[in-house]
């Protein structure tokens, strides 16, 4: 995984823990929704990702079964 790869992993894994009130690491690959992510907290996450990054996310990869994992939304940033 390249350093880059690496940092947004790290930066999206904290917001997405932050968000869902988790104390533990997630895994790159699992579902969000299996720890609680719900519609107003992925758009809650979206904004949080994108202010931080100074990006907006395509319209087309708004959608959670898109970026349902840490790894999707990564890969939706690139």
């Amino acid at each position: 995984m390249s350093d880059d790869r690496s940092q947004l992993v790290e930066l999206v894994s904290a917001i997405v823990k932050n968000h869902l009130g988790l104390q533990n690491d997630i895994a790159a690959t699992t579902d969000l929704k299996q720890c609680g992510l719900d519609s107003i907290t992925f758009i809650q996450i979206v904004v949080d990702i994108e202010t931080s990054l100074a990006i907006t996310f395509a319209d087309s990869d708004l959608i959670s079964d898109r970026m349902g994992t840490i790894d999707q939304i990564v890969t939706c940033i690139r």
